[in-house]
């Protein structure tokens, strides 16, 4: 599966501070004169170094190790590793690192305990088209990047950051970090650790790492859009180790990976939508949910574990009383909501309302507007969305298609039913049922209909949504 990602990324640092006087007068504080350094020579890197700095490095090889006997910065530390040095480097402010456009600049190192480079308390960080690892064959203990208490970080353009590293970025309380355009490939034990951060983004390329585990994050706000993940493995951890966490993955190709299960969250807020599924082994691994004491469901009932599944999820609650009320139909406003909570959307950024028949004041409301401006729902016709009317079976799967567009194919005609499903739900029917997420109904006689006019209980709704967390979960 191919992607072609079009990206205008700005990274822009400005500083414009204005101070109030004793007098009328203000101090105006302006933007850094930036000094640009062109190099050719590990030596020459090493010694460019500094704030407001712009180093541009020409085509080739350098070998950090072997400049360090002639290295003269005083911004630069060495820090002694089991094998070896790295480079530290404290307190830089905005720097940026990029190779000669059209050129291709790799900066590496000996010592396998060691990062290619480590930034602490650093800002305004810039590495663009730069290759970075450690040279070939042995084992590392050390990762290719690392960032520590640093903001306003950037690796962009092409830059590549590849093993025998153990992990190819290692963050803690990083603030404002975008990785675009970059990949990260071959690493030994992850492909990245993301701890203490806000605001970190990702789109860019992850492929052949293995190990231990792939993602490890324990941050607030951290998004990947529009990525490949390609043959990465970890048997006994999953893609992504979540706690404590906000994260989104939308728009994302995931392919030929085997990991133990997709996606292992605890404790976090997540929206997992629009992505793409294609030869991958998420092996498994239990989903654990608190058991619901509804007086109107047992523990043998059919729905019984998948209701406390989304109920621990936040997706669904009771109606009151201590009841789920299993059987009562899910209506329209109701649907659009759960799928809202599913998806995490924040509902302050949808207040453009295109329905007559929504009034602002009502719960589902901005669920609502941001169905209708994404897609997932465009209404029934003449500006309605008919809020209160019972969902269909055949309009809830054209949702839940919506959102996660298997791509599992048409199959030949499995419901006796097949005729009686709307044109416009078909593609979503068989796709939704291909996968495993929606199933027919048998009657007495064993024959399978869909039913597609029928309207949704709670019990489905909760069996639908519990299998569409569980197969990205791998289960």
């Amino acid at each position: 599966m191919k992607r072609i990602i079009s990206l205008v990324f700005a990274f822009v640092l400005t500083v414009c501070i204005v101070f109030p006087i004793a007098s009328a007068d203000t101090l105006t504080t302006t933007s850094p004169t930036i000094n640009t350094v062109n190099v050719s020579t590990a030596e020459g890197f090493f010694n460019a170094l500094a704030s407001n700095t712009t180093i541009i490095l020409s085509a080739g090889e350098y070998n950090l190790t072997a400049a360090i006997p002639n290295m003269l910065n005083k911004n630069v530390t060495l820090g002694q590793v089991f094998d070896g040095y790295q480079v530290d480097l404290n307190n830089i402010s905005n720097l940026t690192i990029e190779a000669t456009p059209g050129d291709s600049a790799q900066i590496e190192i000996d010592p396998r305990y060691a990062f290619i480079l480590s930034f602490t308390n650093c800002t305004g960080i810039s590495i663009d088209n730069i290759i970075a690892g450690h040279t070939t064959g042995g084992t590392c203990m050390g990762g290719v990047y690392s960032f520590n208490s640093c903001s306003d970080i950037c690796i962009a353009d092409g830059s590549d950051m590849y093993g025998c590293g153990t992990v190819g970025l290692s963050l803690t309380n990083v603030t404002n970090m975008a990785v675009t355009d970059a990949t990260i490939h071959n690493c030994t034990e992850g492909i990245a650790t993301i701890t203490g951060c806000n605001g970190v983004s990702f789109l860019g390329t992850f492929k052949n790492n293995s190990g231990d585990y792939g993602f490890m994050i324990d941050s607030s706000n951290v998004t990947f859009e529009n990525c490949l993940f390609q043959n990465n493995t970890a048997a006994t951890s999953p893609m992504f180790n979540v706690n404590n966490s906000t994260i989104s993955v939308t728009n994302s190709d995931f392919s030929g990976n085997q990991t133990s299960n997709f996606a292992s969250i605890a404790n976090s807020k997540y929206n997992i939508t629009n992505n793409t599924f294609e030869n991958n082994s998420f092996i498994g691994g239990d989903y654990t949910s608190h058991a619901y004491t509804f007086v109107d469901m047992a523990s043998t009932d059919w729905f019984y574990n998948e209701v406390n599944q989304v109920c621990d999820a936040g997706l669904m609650n009771g109606t009151g009383d201590n009841k789920f009320s299993p059987d009562m139909p899910i209506t329209r406003g109701m649907f659009v909501t759960l799928l809202g909570r599913y998806c995490l959307v924040d509902t302050s950024s949808y207040t453009s309302n295109p329905y007559t028949d929504v009034k602002q004041s009502e719960y589902y409301a901005p669920y609502a507007n941001w169905a209708a401006s994404v897609g997932i729902a465009i209404g029934t016709g003449d500006n309605k969305f008919e809020p209160d009317a019972q969902i269909t079976r055949e309009q809830l799967a054209t949702m839940l298609y919506r959102v996660h567009k298997w791509n599992v194919g048409n199959a030949s005609s499995v419901f006796l039913d097949d005729k009686s499903i709307s044109s416009w739900a078909y593609t979503a029917v068989y796709n939704l049922a291909n996968a495993g997420i929606i199933n027919g109904k048998v009657d007495i006689n064993g024959k399978n209909y869909f039913d597609p006019k029928a309207s949704a209980t709670r019990a489905e709704v909760a069996v639908i949504m519990s299998r569409m967390i569980n197969a990205l979960n791998g289960n």
